[in-house]
Formats: C-alpha cells, structure tokens, sequence
C-alpha cells in the first residue's frame, strides 16, 4: 500500500470527525430522549450539540497536530536525502575531473615536482564531503533506494582508492628519480614501475575514464529516484 498524501490524511481527518460528531450527537440524543420515549427540550439538544462540538474539536486538534507535523518531517527527510544525493553526485564529478588530471599528469608532467599534490589536495576536500554526507545517508539504510544508492558509490570510491594507491607508487618512485631515495622503495625493486602502470591505464582509449564516467552517470540516475 503506497503512502497517503496530505491530502488524504486531511479528508480521512476530516471524515473521522463528522463520523465522531454524528455518533456523538445520535448517542446523547438517544440517552435523552429515553431511546426515543420523550423529545428532548430545545436546550438539551442545544447542550447535546455543544458538547458533540467541544469533544469533536478536542479529537480534531491532537489528531491534526501529529498528521501534519508527521507529514512535515517526512517532507524534510525526503528534501534532505535529495540534497545529500546531489551532493554525493556533485563531488564524484571533482573526483573525476581530477582523476582525468591526474592520469594526464602521468603522461605529461612525469617530471613535475609537484606532481598530483594541487589533485591530491583537492581530492581530500571532496572525500571529506563524501565521506560526511554518506555517513549522514546511511542513517537512512532502511531506504532501499538510498541503500542501491550508496552501494553503486562505496564501489566507485573503491575503483578511486584503487587507482591513487598507484598513483602515489609513481609519485613516490618519481621522489626516488630525482634523488630522494627511500628505503622502502627501493627494497621493493621499483625500476620500471611508471611504465608498467601507465601501460595500464590507457588514456587514449579512455577505458579507465569511461567506467568511472558510467558508473558516475548510474549515480546520477539513481539520485533521481531519491527526489523529493
């Protein structure tokens, strides 16, 4: 059974109360009347017809208060799983813009000093964002749009992890070329390292960038789902 709109909640408050009113008005009318053995005077009906009033007013008021403040928090709580959403996706559009820089980097500023440290530098703020607004989506695991949704992006953030482990391999062998030795480098027998990753990220068939690009595209569709 799909989740009432405002406006069902309203009319099924509403006719509850005439319900209650009317049952209250035929029962006190009743008692009255001694089950219609007797007319009741005009004031006892008018005080039937007070109290039928008070005591449906009385009903109406809790009731509504708690229908309309729980539609509230449910409103907000669909408006903020949308917004985390846009963010996730929002940040795992840097992290791909500067993924695609990096891996230019690789074939073009090899000698750089700075290599990857303006990406790296980048690429903390928007895991920090990530990592903070999924934390906050997965109080919300009990969403199973919410829960495909943070799954499809703990697994590209996996493939990010993944692919700047490497990268830091390079830019620490490139501190070791330039005559920054580091034991543990060279323990690791680090001669031919660049050209044996670089061979494998492909940046003229873009295959590396093409996947993440498809996986950050199944985000965006999957953000749709969590609209408010």
């Amino acid at each position: 059974m799909g989740t009432k709109t405002l406006k069902e909640k309203i009319f099924d408050i509403a006719f509850w109360t005439v319900y209650f009113f009317c049952a209250f008005l035929i029962v006190g009318y009743l008692i009255n009347s001694g089950f219609l053995k007797v007319v009741p005077a005009k004031d006892k009906i008018y005080e039937i017809l007070k109290d039928a009033l008070s005591i449906s007013a009385a009903f109406l008021a809790p009731v509504a208060a708690f229908v309309l403040f729980s539609d509230w928090r449910e409103q907000h709580r669909a408006i903020k799983i949308e917004s985390e959403s846009e963010v996730v996706y929002q940040e795992l559009r840097k992290l791909f813009l500067t993924f695609k820089k990096s891996l230019l980097a690789i074939r073009t500023n090899i000698q750089d000093k700075n290599l990857f440290k303006e990406e790296e530098e980048k690429n903390k703020i928007h895991l920090d964002i990530l990592n903070t607004t999924l934390s906050s989506l997965s109080s919300r695991m009990g969403n199973d749009a919410v829960k495909e949704f943070i799954e499809v992006v703990d697994e590209i953030l996996e493939k990010y992890y993944k692919m700047y482990k490497i990268f830091d391999e390079i830019r620490l062998f490139h501190k070791y070329q330039v005559h920054q030795p580091n034991k543990e480098l060279l323990e690791k027998q680090l001669p031919g390292l660049i050209e044996e990753h670089v061979n494998n990220i492909s940046i003229s068939q873009g295959e590396v960038l093409d996947i993440l690009y498809i996986d950050i595209r199944r985000v965006y569709f999957l953000s749709t789902k969590l609209k408010a």
